[in-house]
């Protein structure tokens, strides 16, 4: 995929996220409120605080991932986005391919075949992680392998 596609794609994905937070965050700041003449017995007092916590959590979650979300479209807007802030390197999509069996190693593969299909003239391939020395017997879109524990070959992918 070209870096215009996929900075576009990522400006799309990362709005629509945003909409959705920012509707969310609509809906839980009415909050429940109990009618004036009533006074709480305790076991509703304690109810009623518990629900505070959840809806104050979970406001404090988005207002997290809202603030994220605009960092991300402005470092789209200004060009860096994907570059790191530490050393100003382009930041590299690491992950696992089938036949290893953990959740990342298919979603990887998924994401490779999709970006092969959404992108045919882009030539896409893996940089996977080992978690055992001998490796796996991976498809040739797996270019590199990585021991999962050694932090130096991370860095220099």
């Amino acid at each position: 995929m070209s870096a215009k596609k996929k900075k576009e794609y990522f400006k799309i994905l990362l709005s629509q996220r945003l909409d959705e937070l920012l509707t969310e965050a609509k809906k839980t700041a009415g909050g429940r409120t109990l009618p004036q003449d009533e006074a709480p017995d305790f076991t509703d007092e304690a109810s009623i605080e518990s629900e505070r916590d959840l809806v104050f959590r979970i406001k404090e979650r988005q207002s997290g991932l809202i603030r994220k979300i605009k960092d991300a479209l402005m470092r789209l807007k200004d060009g860096t986005f994907g570059i790191c802030e530490e050393c100003g390197e382009e930041i590299s999509e690491i992950g696992n391919h089938l036949p290893r069996r953990c959740g990342i190693a298919t979603f990887t593969t998924d994401l490779l075949e999709a970006l092969s299909i959404e992108a045919p003239e882009t030539d896409c391939w893996a940089v996977v992680m080992n978690d055992v020395p001998e490796g796996y017997f991976y498809p040739t879109q797996v270019c590199f392998e990585l021991n999962h524990k050694d932090l130096a070959e991370m860095m220099m992918a």
